[in-house]
């Protein structure tokens, strides 16, 4: 994902089961479980948010890619 801020990412209903999952995010290990609709919501920090509005003729922004892995 590119942009600024914070974010988070939900998946799609496909961890069934009470069990923890780890992800990389940006590098960084977090272990997550699902909620009640077998979905994790993986949290992510895109940096500094911009001040200006990125549509805006002339406004100054910057973007950072960010990186989520799931490992087995």
């Amino acid at each position: 994902m590119t942009g600024s801020g914070t974010t988070r990412v939900t998946t799609a209903p496909i961890f069934r089961g009470n069990y923890a999952v780890t992800v990389l995010v940006n590098g960084t290990p977090a272990t997550l479980s699902p909620d009640s609709t077998s979905r994790i919501t993986i949290p992510a920090d895109l940096g500094r948010r911009d001040q200006d509005e990125q549509y805006i003729f002339g406004a100054a922004t910057s973007s950072r890619t960010g990186v989520v892995s799931f490992l087995r």
